[in-house]
């Protein structure tokens, strides 16, 4: 049938005792039938399956084969989205939770999750989470500028700029992140700021998590029991946790070491994790010069001369990704604009991974 004028003609509609048809087979009904609703899209099983029985004769098959190739289809329009972040962001499918808010997510998501290999939960208030997700969205901006031989007072000035351009937006000072990026070819530096708005607060999420609820996401990100970690001195909202694994090499003949490292937030989210890193804590006032230290230790050589290590640094509430900079003097200049406002009290965590 052809729902509306202008639609495709190839829907599928069910009716009953000649009555013109007025039900369809959705992919909610199909996660019914298999099992995957186990919420609020909960609906009369009998009948999901009377209809999916119905349908599925048509084409020579059974109901459940019939319900899954639906929800496989409409998996393919989420995957390679997810399957691009993961990429973008060098990160692994079994690294990350997958969280569905909407109408839709008890559909969509738990089928989704199960083909790409990923834990998936379903937010609390899933079925109105798309209005709230509009008033609790990322604010983001980018200010870009041609710059052939970048000073430190130039990033810090571009930084600022971003910075100020979000807050007036609406986030919150304290959510607001910075990324600056250089790129030596195209002579060109952006700043990339990030915050959550203002609204957004604590008591929308219920309790937090206790101490030992956060080691426990901690081992479970980085792949170890809990009793194998070791957590960084921090004060803040932010804890970051490191570990030594030994991981088979060379076929199975010999063991390396590596110390994957996660920083996560007090409401047990992961901000940042690496399969291999070191990771200090150190007081604001000795960052800078741990960094060039650090910088020193872990910088390697290419045909196209010194390649710094990847950098993040943790502050007590937010991780500055420092990885974009080309030279040593532009990242310690960055670091120190970022450790600026922070408490001398307080302690920032340096991570650093040397690039392949």
């Amino acid at each position: 049938m052809q729902p509306k004028k202008g639609d495709p003609e190839d829907y599928i509609a069910l009716g009953t005792g000649g009555t013109k048809p007025s039900h369809a087979l959705t992919p909610t009904g199909a996660a019914n039938l298999l099992g995957l609703a186990q919420g609020y899209s909960r609906g009369n099983e009998a009948s999901v399956k009377r209809a999916f029985d119905a349908v599925a004769r048509e084409f020579g098959g059974d109901a459940k084969a019939l319900a899954t190739r639906m929800l496989e289809l409409a998996a393919k329009k989420v995957a390679p989205v997810v399957k691009a972040l993961l990429s973008e962001n060098k990160a692994k499918a079994s690294e990350f939770v997958m969280v569905g808010g909407g109408g839709g997510a008890e559909a969509i998501v738990p089928f989704t999750a199960q083909g790409l290999g990923m834990e998936h939960r379903i937010a609390r208030h899933a079925e109105v989470i798309s209005a709230i997700g509009v008033a609790l969205g990322i604010l983001q901006d980018t200010v870009e500028r041609t710059l052939l031989s970048p000073s430190e007072s130039d990033l810090v000035a571009l930084r600022k700029e971003a910075f100020e351009r979000v807050l007036r937006m609406g986030a919150d000072a304290g959510s607001i992140e910075v990324h600056v990026e250089v790129d030596r070819k195209d002579k060109r530096v952006r700043a990339t700021a990030r915050g959550t708005p203002q609204l957004r607060s604590r008591e929308l999420g219920g309790a937090l998590p206790s101490e030992a609820e956060l080691a426990a996401l901690a081992a479970k990100t980085l792949g170890v029991d809990a009793a194998a970690l070791q957590e960084l001195p921090t004060k803040g909202w932010l804890r970051v946790y490191t570990c030594e694994r030994r991981v088979p090499a060379l076929f199975g003949l010999l063991r390396l070491v590596r110390t994957p490292v996660c920083a996560l937030d007090a409401e047990g989210i992961v901000r940042f994790s690496t399969d291999d890193a070191f990771a200090t804590a150190v007081a604001p006032s000795d960052a800078e010069s741990t960094l060039a230290s650090l910088l020193e230790r872990f910088s390697s050589w290419g045909d196209g001369g010194v390649v710094l290590p990847e950098v993040q640094l943790v502050k007590p509430t937010q991780v500055a990704d420092l990885s974009g900079l080309a030279e040593a003097q532009q990242l310690v200049a960055l670091a120190r604009a970022e450790v600026a406002a922070v408490s001398p009290d307080e302690r920032v965590v340096l991570i650093v991974r040397r690039r392949d």
